[in-house]
């Protein structure tokens, strides 16, 4: 037996999938133009060696990865710091904590004062926190 709450639901998907249909061809839209001034940042010679590199990895998968960093000791920059990867996942949490407290440090020496109230190593404690999270 047909329930009114199903029987409603059903008569109103047309209208809730073709306005998601527009939403997604405007955000669509938005990251077509955003990948277009993004690609154009760099040289071309680099854009077409980049494409080529993704069509020979997508034909034979035992080709170097293009979306794979090539320096794989590096974990991220801030600032004049590089931060490496280790083998333990707490290891880089403490090392990245550290190396920020030492930096924050060295401003408050010099008198320069945190831009904004959560400084950088409490803000990135917090997104390693969040991450962990999910």
């Amino acid at each position: 037996m047909l329930r009114y709450p199903t029987w409603s639901s059903s008569c109103s998907i047309g209208s809730l999938l073709e306005t998601n249909l527009i939403k997604a061809t405007e955000m669509a839209t938005k990251q077509r133009k955003a990948a277009k001034d993004f690609t154009a940042t760099f040289p071309s010679g680099m854009i077409q060696k980049w494409r080529r590199m993704v069509k020979e990895w997508e034909a034979n998968p035992s080709r170097p990865n293009p979306y794979v960093s090539k320096d794989r000791g590096r974990l991220f920059r801030l600032g004049l710091i590089t931060i490496t990867n280790s083998h333990s996942p707490d290891s880089k949490v403490s090392e990245i904590q550290l190396r920020l407290a030492q930096e924050e440090a060295a401003k408050a020496e010099k008198g320069k004062r945190a831009p904004h109230q959560v400084s950088a190593s409490v803000f990135i404690r917090m997104g390693l926190e969040l991450e962990d999270q999910q």
